[in-house]
């Protein structure tokens, strides 16, 4: 799926000001494409295709008389038979006025015009700081194909080319900067390419990129010199839950179906040409309401080139940021590191083979990280390790096919290390992902091109028990210490397959002219859980006294399928040139079930979107849009009214001998049930919607700095919760307790009355929960600010800022896996943890603001090429706190011990954490060798060795107020790198 709502398929007054080469590569990673669904998935494939190829062919090429046309295939090179991209080649024919036809050479110094009429034609190239060459007499014949070889040479002194507007994706798009906003590419986000991925500072990794430098995102753990190596960060912009965020491989989804939100992959970094975030304003070939991350990987090159990368850092190249105020609130210590390794190498040329030689691309790479955490008792080692390999076995002309493999594997020796948890409690995890792909692209003419596709994606995920581990798992309240072994382990694979084809091509006709883009993809996706559990029990103590016993239905393992199917068509109808209406529909049906299951879900949803673009005073471009999004089918959701999904029972303990191990005659009352037995699917659930209104505005001034801002407002209703319909609102009596208030301590003058809801005895045990759809919405809204100096390739900045307000009942707790629309049910280890609307104490205080809602945030990035070699990167950013309320531990009701809000969590009374503020710097040197390019680079992270703290202790207690951290950031750190290319 491509991002982009229109392709580099212009008229001259309105061709893309393309990078060199740029054109064809757009193209190749132009509209997204098709969902079908299962039952004639052949039939309509074939129905959109031959549709797709009827209209290129209406669209593109009116037939004007009977006579066959005539095809014209050029190649530009210079005087050393370099071959030349970027050419800009305009044909007519000698006995017309313009308007002419235009191409651009592709990264192989090739143009195309196919569908010429017979005749005499005049050919015209030329190239910024190049000769121009114009060829008369060019006689095209009916039927047949003439090529033509064209030499042109540099200037002797060469001519600046003229300043191209500086470009915002919100108006032009991240590939198609065009001499005016309105070519129909209306989605708002970044595309980072070069410098942004090498030439300044990172962990070498997606999530570092969208953490340092991406508008309007806030990732779940700040990266820090590549300590969450092997691991795929969450995170959230403008409001949206993470669970919505979708990934995407050359145009293919390849987010996890079961959970959302995460991909089945991890990136290899050196194995990504281009990358962009679309945040809002999708068109309407991209789905999803979250924001979509879109991973291009560089199209195969037939000049044989190479690249080696290292980077290592160690414990001496960290500082320590320990002070006198951590000590004295006993914090045990941030991350360290003990040794960090980054080695990676690309290899592209042709293959030796008989006949058309094939152009290949091969990546391999591994980072592997070894460090300690304060107050973790051992060290923890991870490491990812990546191979991805392409191949163009067929190029003709403006016809290519490429076929992608890729595999990755993440790997952590202790998943879920945290100074509460005890070593024995945390997991072994090991995940494995391929992909698969074959992409087709024909360009018909400069004005339309076709693209389909296939591709697999398979993941492997598991999370086992540390080895010879014995012990009851246990969860201590209020302090949410584990000990023991881990309460579950888990394994599962994901499965998925996918087609699509999309046409895009521009028609310039009655009323304007008019960007079409159409087209649809179908995915399905199967699923496999399964979860185990030592001795099937997991025990829970308050204040150190035996509380619960939970009882696991397992081992046991569930199955299930989704599938989707989608149609679109966009529009960008320009009626003026100075008026633009993007418009669009997104059809989707979106189906599952669980085997072995009797609830299934069906959705199908209509997703219009129309924005309206036009220039004001003082060259003002503004923008406005409206758009509806609806939200994913989730694996998950097919495991309510599913016996063989996970279950468990929670029970009475009463440790009578306290010993602190759950014996069989002191297990007494049935407290509560939850999972896949005791569950069932709402048969009208429907799919949950976000509206979204958006309104953007642009300024150029002169030719080194632009301006651009926008607001939005988001409204998400129709959410999903499981509803317990076993025990209702009515099945609870108000009771009113003493809060000893924010200095934990009782009889002080912070005291309050709290009133929380005892369950009735009777109903205990009887619970029963149907998914439903929510009663409630969440809102969000804020402005994003970027500025943009650009001064040639030497120079450049960047300055983003975001202020939002978001607004939504979540489950108690703050984490990502908590306080997110998106977290539905109970946390299954933590039954003193609800889940929202289950009853009347998970509604006490809210709603509030969301885990990725930072209130106020900011990030600058300065890139400067100075001279004799020398690169200087510096990246800043500024995050206000996470937001949380006060905890309290409530203990004496019927239903056993529940953690409760006493504050709220929102601006007006709840909490922050302190403000994080983080520099990073890269100062490279370039050393030019007989053979390539030498670079040396040394990386400083969190260069000010700030600790502030990026979580705190929420629980009620005498040191509340002194903002006892839980974790901070981690300290300075240093990281050494070479590179060699030719």
């Amino acid at each position: 799926m491509a991002l982009y709502s229109v392709n580099p398929l212009y008229p001259k007054n309105d061709r893309p000001s393309h990078p060199a080469g740029e054109i064809f590569s757009a193209v190749e990673s132009a509209p997204r494409v098709l969902r079908f669904d299962s039952h004639g998935i052949v039939v309509i494939f074939l129905i959109v295709l031959v549709t797709a190829l009827l209209a290129s062919r209406g669209f593109a090429q009116p037939q004007v008389s009977k006579v066959a046309n005539g095809t014209l295939v050029g190649l530009v090179t210079g005087p050393k038979q370099e071959k030349l991209p970027g050419v800009e080649a305009s044909l007519s024919a000698q006995d017309l006025q313009p308007p002419s036809v235009q191409a651009i050479s592709n990264e192989y110094g090739q143009f195309r015009f196919g569908d010429v009429r017979p005749g005499m034609h005049i050919l015209e190239v030329s190239l910024a700081g190049w000769t121009s060459k114009r060829l008369y007499h060019i006689k095209i014949r009916a039927g047949n194909t003439l090529h033509v070889n064209i030499t042109i040479s540099p200037l002797e002194k060469p001519v600046a080319a003229p300043s191209a507007p500086i470009v915002f994706p919100s108006l032009t798009g991240p590939s198609n900067p065009t001499e005016g906003p309105l070519d129909g590419t209306s989605w708002s986000g970044q595309r980072f390419g070069h410098p942004a991925m090498q030439d300044l500072p990172s962990t070498r990794t997606v999530w570092s990129i969208l953490d340092s430098q991406a508008t309007g995102v806030v990732v779940d753990k700040f990266e820090y010199g590549g300590l969450k190596t092997g691991r795929a960060a969450l995170f959230g912009a403008h409001g949206a839950s993470w669970t919505e965020n979708t990934y995407l491989l050359n145009g293919f989804d390849v987010t996890d179906p079961y959970t959302g939100g995460q991909p089945l992959m991890n990136p290899d970094y050196d194995g990504i040409s281009e990358m962009s975030l679309v945040t809002s304003s999708k068109p309407a070939m991209i789905g999803g309401s979250g924001a979509s991350l879109a991973i291009n990987t560089p199209q195969p090159d037939p000049s044989f080139h190479a690249t080696l990368r290292g980077f290592y850092s160690s414990r001496a190249l960290q500082s320590q940021n320990m002070d006198a105020r951590l000590k004295g609130l006993g914090f045990p210590g941030p991350e360290m590191l003990s040794q960090l390794g980054d080695e990676s190498g690309q290899l592209g040329g042709k293959l030796p083979l008989q006949g058309e030689p094939w152009p290949f691309f091969v990546s391999l790479s591994s980072q592997q990280l070894s460090k300690n955490l304060g107050g973790f008792a051992v060290p923890i080692d991870s490491h990812a390790d990546h191979a991805l390999v392409e191949l163009a076995p067929f190029v003709r002309d403006s016809k290519r096919l490429n076929l992608l493999f890729s595999a990755q594997q993440n790997f952590d020796s202790r998943d879920g290390a945290d100074p509460t948890v005890q070593p024995s409690a945390t997991l072994r995890r090991k995940d494995d992902f391929q992909q698969m792909q074959a992409r087709w692209r024909e360009i018909f003419s400069p004005k339309s091109v076709l693209q389909m596709g296939f591709g697999l994606t398979h993941a492997t995920l598991s999370s086992g028990l540390q080895s010879g581990v014995l012990g009851v798992p246990t969860l201590n309240l209020p302090l949410m210490t584990w000990s023991g072994a881990a309460p579950l382990s888990t394994s599962g694979s994901r499965v998925r397959y996918a087609a699509n084809v999309s046409m895009a091509a521009v028609y310039d006709g009655f009323a304007g002219k008019h960007v079409f883009t159409f087209g649809g993809d179908f995915a399905r996706s199967d699923i496999a859980n399964s979860w185990d559990a030592p001795g099937g029990m997991e025990q829970v103590l308050a204040g150190g006294a035996g509380a619960e016993v939970i009882e696991w239905n397992a081992p046991t393992q569930a199955r299930q399928h989704v599938q989707d199917f989608s149609a679109f068509v966009q529009d960008a109808w320009q009626p003026f040139k100075w008026l633009s209406f993007p418009f669009g529909l997104r059809l989707e049906n979106s189906s599952g079930r669980a085997v072995g299951s009797r609830g299934r879900i069906n959705w199908t949803t209509p997703e219009p979107r129309a924005a309206i673009a036009f220039p004001m005073f003082h060259g003002v471009m503004l923008r406005a849009g409206w758009t509806r999004y609806g939200h994913a089918l989730q694996g998950r959701y097919l495991d309510y009214g599913n016996p063989a999904a996970l279950g468990w029972k929670i029970f009475r303990w009463q440790d009578t001998n306290g010993d602190g191990l759950a014996q069989p005659q002191e297990i007494t009352q049935l407290l509560q049930v939850f999972g896949g037995p005791y569950s069932s699917i709402n048969a009208n659930l429907q799919r949950p919607l976000t509206d979204e209104v958006t309104l953007f505005a642009q300024r150029q001034f002169g030719a080194h700095f632009a301006v651009w801002a926008g607001g939005f407002f988001r409204n998400t209703h129709r959410l999903i919760e499981p509803v317990d319909t076993g025990v209702p609102f009515s099945s609870y009596t108000p009771a009113t307790i003493t809060d000893p208030g924010i200095d934990g301590t009782l009889g002080t003058a912070d005291d309050q009355q709290l009133i929380v809801y005892n369950q009735q005895p009777a109903s205990l045990g009887k619970d029963f929960w149907v998914l439903s759809n929510a009663n409630y919405t969440a809102l969000s809204r804020g402005v994003d600010l970027e500025l943009r100096w650009r001064y040639g390739e030497r120079w450049q900045a960047d300055l983003n800022f975001t202020a939002m307000l978001t607004s939504a009942p979540t489950n108690v707790g703050y984490s990502p896996l908590e306080n997110d629309t998106g977290a539905i049910g109970f946390d299954v280890t933590n039954p003193a943890i609800g889940s929202v609307g289950a009853n009347p104490n998970t509604l006490l205080f809210t709603p509030g603001h969301t885990y990725f809602d930072r209130g106020k945030f900011g990030k600058v990035n300065v890139y400067y090429q100075a001279s004799h070699g020398f690169r200087i990167g510096f990246l800043a950013r500024y995050y206000d706190g996470l937001p949380f309320g006060r905890e309290l531990l409530v203990q004496g009701l019927n239903q056993g011990p529940i953690l409760v809000r006493a504050m709220p969590y929102s601006d007006c009374c709840g909490l922050r954490t302190l403000f994080n503020l983080t520099v990073d710097v890269r100062l490279q040197r370039e050393f030019a060798l007989r053979k390539g390019t030498v670079s040396a680079i040394l990386d400083c992270v969190n260069l000010l060795n700030s600790n502030n703290n990026t979580s705190e202790n929420p629980l009620t207690s005498p040191t509340f107020m002194e903002r006892v951290p839980l974790s901070i950031q981690a300290p300075r750190m240093a990281r050494l790198g070479l590179a060699w290319s030719f």
